[in-house]
């Protein structure tokens, strides 16, 4: 029987060899396409996929360290004026552009008092979830009312049984994961709350008028 821990590597060494497969292979192509005159728009092509997959893999690694470093009490935050609107840009110029092109923002700019960066990691794993697990219709809507800046990811996937909108936030807990196949690490939310909180906000999950939410709420810009 597999237990936790052996159940944990296999995860992650999946995680880790399917882009560092990718990344390999394009990298492989490119170097003989060098010698035999591969067309530029081709090596373009490739070299986008190369950077596409080293960004999935730098926010696993990303997750797992983070997630190390909240465990023992270790990770510091920033909280300096950060744009909401100007971090989910950021995030979705690191994903594919074809894939992310239908997604919908919407709502005012909010600005929150937090860290740029690890409210780019939260973005990047809640949006990067919606792609693998929810609907085709995402949406990022923002908005502030008196004291808090929030920024919902929205999707018309199937709704997740109310038993589970806390559990998806538990360490290496992994609702959609097939028995026969090793799926997510299983900690892109459990990081993605922590650092929520840690910038002294909230994630939570709903599902409400057919779609699934992704609510993070965090202190609002004084004087915005």
């Amino acid at each position: 029987m597999i237990d936790a821990k052996d159940e944990l590597i296999t995860s992650v060494g999946h995680e880790l060899r399917t882009p560092l497969t990718a990344v390999l292979g394009f990298a492989e192509m490119l170097r003989i396409g060098n010698e035999t005159g591969m067309p530029r728009a081709d090596r373009e092509e490739m070299v986008d996929f190369i950077a596409r997959e080293a960004f999935d893999l730098s926010g696993i690694i990303d997750d797992l360290i983070v997630a190390a470093r909240i465990e023992i009490g270790k990770l510091e935050v920033a909280r300096v004026p950060t744009a909401l609107r100007a971090q989910v840009a950021q995030v979705l110029e690191g994903l594919d552009s074809e894939v992310v092109a239908g997604i919908r923002i919407s709502g005012d700019e909010a600005h929150a008092l937090a860290d740029p960066g690890r409210v780019r990691q939260i973005l990047r794993n809640l949006i990067t979830n919606a792609l693998r697990y929810g609907g085709h219709n995402i949406e990022i809507v923002m908005s502030t009312d008196e004291s808090t800046a929030l920024l919902d990811v929205c999707d018309d996937g199937p709704r997740l049984p109310e038993v589970e909108w806390e559990r998806i936030f538990d360490p290496y807990y992994r609702y959609h994961a097939e028995a026969s196949q090793p799926g997510s690490v299983g900690l892109g939310l459990t990081v993605a709350r922590g650092l929520a909180e840690l910038m002294n906000g909230t994630l939570t999950y709903r599902h409400h008028n057919g779609r699934s939410i992704f609510a993070l709420r965090l202190p609002k810009l004084t004087g915005q």
